[in-house]
């Protein structure tokens, strides 16, 4: 099984089996069944997007609780993020991902009978919590199960899936939300998740997890499985095994004591790509919604606890397609360019366009260009996931991915009071602060190392 402790704990271990896998048929599973997780989570997370007007109009909101309503699901990211991502690193990665989808579900099914709105805010929180866990888990299950040359198609796959789920949120919404009403509507979806449980079940557990843990017998026995899974055997030069467990080190101190500073860029990355993304859904909806140049914005030109026509739900539908193109010409441009410069390139292209904001553009116009950068921001922020897994070890990977995405879920909570009360104050101030964040960014990027076509590191 190899030399132990050539190089302190874990220090014989390595990653290179998975690249010597002699078919590419486990990939495909796993590629497709992370897919279903990131489709079930975006169905979850987006449909409060669908239902918001309805709910204002039911409970009579502000604008301010719709707000609070948002930010609650980001809360719930935020500290479901930072929690399992943590206990992943030291009890495996496949269990706890069936268990945070099981709640995720289980909570987004539950909203549907929420009977006051501050019932609704809490189980929102709870299914943001599980969601937001599941995205972390998922990305972490298939950096360590792909090979490196196919971990961009991969994510392109897993993220666009998250796409596809608002698509298909959106496009039962047409059908479902002004004829039965928000309830049934939540009820149907959340119903819809239920097939994909019984193949995240089937999984095995990571095998790189199982290889660095020191648990010999089960590691034998997951890589015997994934033998058959893939109708041949694994190469046997490549295996080596530590016997002394180094899950331990899966640590927050330990985290930031080897990795602190690409762990602190890599959260402020995350942080700042995740609020554009949801900044410019907020910006769709601000200027899809009114004719106002958005320089002028006023509120006394939006119209309070309006429900959605049939025709605002088909213009949503092409909407929430219209992501899907620039999501993947991201994702393409990190396999071509590199990781670097692929996210640098979409934050210059986002600052560029918070800048045109400023100017009063014709409304075609505005509405191209917020769509288009929706789908830029959407691509890297699916690649922060990708990036911070593979600079990260394998010990620290979960721990650290899920602290990044914790950081940024937590700054989201921002983006609707930004978008929904501060902007009407001052819209020039609002495009200010996002220019300023993306080339704050830009200044720590040269701070990472790129990773395009590395292998994944066990241990330092």
């Amino acid at each position: 099984m190899g030399k132990k402790g050539s190089g302190g704990v874990g220090g014989g271990v390595n990653h290179r089996f998975i690249e010597e896998l002699p078919s590419n048929r486990f990939t495909y599973i796993v590629t497709i069944i992370m897919a279903s997780v990131w489709f079930v989570v975006g169905t979850s997370l987006h449909v409060a997007a669908h239902i918001a007007p309805y709910i204002e109009c039911q409970w009579n909101l502000t604008r301010f609780q719709t707000a609070i309503s948002s930010s609650s699901v980001y809360l719930g990211e935020s500290i479901g993020s930072i929690y399992f991502g943590g206990l992943v690193d030291m009890h495996g990665r496949q269990r706890i991902l069936l268990g945070v989808i099981v709640f995720c579900v289980y909570f987004y099914a539950l909203a549907a009978s929420a009977t006051t709105f501050a019932m609704f805010v809490v189980l929102r929180f709870f299914n943001g919590a599980f969601a937001g866990a599941a995205l972390v888990i998922s990305c972490i299950y298939a950096n360590e199960s792909v090979k490196s040359k196919h971990r961009t198609a991969v994510f392109s796959i897993i993220g666009g899936a998250q796409s596809a789920g608002l698509f298909f949120s959106t496009f039962v919404a047409y059908f479902v939300l002004n004829r039965l009403g928000w309830r049934i509507y939540v009820f149907i979806m959340s119903s819809s998740t239920l097939v994909f449980l019984p193949f995240i079940a089937w999984l095995p557990e990571s095998l790189c997890f199982l290889q660095i843990s020191g648990k010999q017998n089960e590691f034998k026995e997951t890589l015997s499985r994934v033998s058959k899974i893939i109708a041949a055997p694994i190469p046997k030069r490549y295996i080596n095994v530590d016997d002394r467990p180094v899950h331990q080190q899966a640590s927050y101190r330990f985290l930031f004591q080897r990795y602190g500073y690409v762990t602190s860029v890599c959260a402020l990355l995350f942080a700042v790509s995740h609020m554009n993304y949801y900044s410019f859904i907020y910006m769709t909806t601000l200027t899809v919604q009114t004719d106002q140049c958005y320089r002028h914005l006023t509120r006394e030109k939006m119209v309070h606890c309006q429900e959605l026509s049939n025709s605002e739900l088909l213009q949503a539908v092409l909407v929430s397609a219209s992501e899907i193109p620039g999501y993947f010409i991201v994702l393409l441009c990190a396999d071509l360019l590199g990781r670097k410069p692929t996210i640098a390139l979409g934050l210059l292209l986002n600052a560029a366009s918070y800048i045109t904001t400023l100017f009063c553009l014709p409304h075609m116009v505005s509405i191209v260009t917020v769509l288009i950068s929706r789908g830029i921001a959407c691509g890297y922020s699916s690649i922060m996931f990708l990036y911070t897994g593979e600079l990260l070890p394998t010990i620290v990977r979960s721990t650290g991915s899920g602290l990044c995405s914790s950081f940024a879920k937590f700054c989201c909570i921002l983006v609707p009071f930004i978008f929904q009360e501060f902007v009407y104050w001052s819209p020039l101030a609002t495009s200010t602060m996002m220019v300023f964040l993306c080339l704050l960014c830009l200044l720590v990027l040269p701070l990472l190392k790129e990773t395009k076509g590395e292998l994944l590191k066990a241990v330092d």
